[in-house]
């Protein structure tokens, strides 16, 4: 596959993120004396998350996701990349150097080179992702160092009235502290490279098994010989 179609793979993805707020129209303002919900910490490293992606600090937000979640990152992206044979894929979509791989890099890395990457070949995302607020709701906890935190999401798109998103974010402790899951814009990016990479494989499988149709020999025998 031409490396520049990942190049348009990636950016096609960001309609993941851009069309998600779009079906939810905006909240009516709520009263002034309803009391505010003080976030517990489970709940807190879903606004700081969400405000390292406010301002670009793709960094600082791979760090606040878990390892399992950037563990599964790390395999999908490798996925990916391993579909174009020239590389070219891997250094456009992850600025990868001489010596340098996505087995290879720190885990928060390829996130962080990936969304950056994803967001500097996207119309419009930066300025969506800049005007994200968040205000978390609540959270319910489950066994083996998880909760699930429910969070109000608002995002502006350009010319657009604000848009609102109610959604359910699980975090899991590490070690002593609390990281993100999957956050659900980046799940559907994964989503999205999960299928494309599927329908590529099932394209490729009928390809090598579709045999040739078999050359009919229809020249005239020879007459015998008397």
């Amino acid at each position: 596959m031409h490396p520049r179609l990942f190049i348009l793979l990636a950016a096609s993805l960001a309609a993941v993120v851009l069309t998600l707020p779009s079906t939810f129209a905006a909240e009516p303002k709520r009263a002034s004396t309803e009391a505010k919900h003080t976030p517990n910490a489970a709940e807190a490293v879903i606004s700081a998350y969400m405000g390292a992606i406010r301002v670009g600090d793709w960094q600082k937000a791979g760090k606040l996701l878990h390892p399992e979640a950037l563990a599964e990152m790390r395999q999908v992206f490798v996925a990916l990349t391993a579909a174009d044979p020239t590389g070219q894929a891997a250094k456009q979509l992850f600025n990868l150097g001489d010596g340098e791989s996505l087995e290879t890099l720190p885990p928060a890395d390829v996130y962080a080179r990936f969304m950056s990457a994803l967001v500097s070949q996207t119309d419009g995302l930066k300025d969506l992702l800049a005007s994200t607020q968040v205000e978390t709701l609540g959270a319910v906890s489950e066994s083996g160092g998880l909760s699930h935190v429910v969070y109000r999401l608002t995002r502006t798109a350009t010319g657009q009235p604000p848009t609102i998103q109610v959604e359910v974010l699980t975090v899991k402790k590490a070690g002593a502290e609390w990281r993100s899951m999957v956050p659900p814009d980046v799940a559907g990016i994964l989503a999205s490279i999960r299928s494309s990479l599927a329908q590529r494989e099932a394209m490729m499988q009928q390809q090598q098994q579709a045999e040739p149709f078999p050359q009919l020999d229809l020249a005239p025998e020879a007459p015998p010989r008397p």
